[in-house]
């Protein structure tokens, strides 16, 4: 997706991860917080936490207006700028 994004100009990629019910105020957060907020419990959180590790792990970080500023009922944004 990123070297797609490059090849057509593209600044930044977006990718949207489905939440339940979570509730952050910050965008810098260890992925053990994640974790403890989210739940391992939870199925789609499940997920979330696995697509969020993925994600990290190639540059894409919590976008800080998208989370500071959402609803615990909306997805979570990542973020990552093309150079």
């Amino acid at each position: 997706m990123v070297l797609f994004a490059k090849d057509i100009g593209l600044k930044e990629v977006k990718i949207r991860l489905l939440a339940h019910d979570i509730e952050l105020n910050k965008a810098q957060i260890p992925f053990k917080e994640l974790v403890s907020i989210a739940g391992v419990d939870d199925e789609i959180n499940s997920y979330l936490l696995s697509a969020y590790r993925d994600a990290y792990a190639q540059g894409f970080r919590l976008s800080y207006f998208e989370t500071v500023h959402r609803n615990k009922w909306y997805d979570l944004w990542m973020t990552k700028r093309i150079v």
